[in-house]
């Protein structure tokens, strides 16, 4: 029988990452991406729709698909309601954090949002139209797709980002219940954009029963793209770096444009990911994880 070692792929040995046996497919698998979100880079050959087949009846086939998609709707779900409990009627509070966030960032020579806005808007309509679908576009949509083409094409490293994604929902929410702030767009100075310009039906969003205005600290629309940026500039190819360097790029335009977050937000939110990525690097991928090997829950 063909050893264990002889058939990890040369990129995945000399990185050091954890194998299994996969009953699944009847070869060695990893368990968990390498400490740096290693893999091999994505190919013309990897991403040929022929494999497609294979890649998705791979790993228990629909159900864990389906038990995927329920695990992160659910996260998500649940990080909504929690967020919605714990941060909840302090309109006052929050906005006094905002004016403290507006005084600092003053003090320090960077408060450009309002001047930012106002050119954007001076500019035309349209543009502001532009920075609002680009709002919209770079969270949910941009995030889903980016997430399904790694999940179907590179299964261990969505496997590694994707836990990465669910402990930083729980950072977020001890930050957003600690300091509740309200968006710039709530301000003296500024425009909510999606209200004057739309579209419509996304400013319906303050009212929904699981919508909190006041967790913009730290901005999860920034954090996130950060790290998918990172993630396509360090294993893409010359496109992929592009759009890596590209989509944090324009996260960080649309949520300022729109008054939807301050500077400071998108720091924090790039901060709170670094401090996730060392927590789940040296709390659970090192401690925890192995303590899992033998589950078919895969962190």
């Amino acid at each position: 029988m063909q050893s264990t070692k002889s058939i990890i792929p040369r990129t995945f040995s000399e990185a050091g990452c954890r194998w299994l046996n996969s009953e699944a497919e009847g070869d060695c698998i990893a368990w968990t991406a390498c400490r740096s979100g290693t893999g091999s880079r994505w190919t013309a050959e990897s991403m040929s729709l022929g494999t497609l087949p294979r890649k998705l009846s791979a790993r228990g086939g629909p159900l864990a698909h389906v038990r995927e998609i329920a695990m992160m709707t659910s996260g998500y779900v649940l990080f909504m309601s929690v967020r919605k409990v714990l941060v909840n009627d302090i309109e006052d509070i929050a906005i006094e954090n905002a004016g403290a966030v507006i005084a600092f960032e003053t003090s320090r020579g960077f408060f450009w949002e309002p001047q930012i806005q106002e050119w954007a808007i001076e500019s035309g309509q349209w543009l502001m139209v532009v920075f609002n679908w680009l709002y919209i576009i770079t969270f949910v949509p941009a995030l889903l797709a980016i997430s399904v083409g790694y999940y179907v094409f590179d299964r261990e490293r969505y496997f590694y980002y994707r836990s990465i994604v669910l402990l930083s929902l729980v950072v977020a929410v001890i930050v957003f219940s600690l300091y509740p702030l309200a968006p710039p767009r709530m301000m003296d100075g500024f425009v909510d954009s999606i209200k004057d310009y739309g579209p419509g039906w996304f400013d319906s969003r303050d009212s929904l029963s699981y919508y909190n205005i006041f967790a913009a600290m730290p901005s999860l629309h920034f954090a996130w793209s950060t790290m998918l940026g990172v993630l396509l500039f360090r294993h893409g190819g010359r496109i992929l770096k592009f759009l890596g360097i590209l989509y944090p790029t324009a996260t960080l335009a649309a949520i300022t444009v729109t008054g939807n977050h301050y500077i400071m937000d998108a720091v924090v939110g790039a901060i709170m990911m670094l401090v996730t990525y060392v927590i789940y690097e040296t709390v659970f991928r090192r401690r925890l994880l192995p303590k899992l090997r033998h589950t078919k829950f895969i962190l």
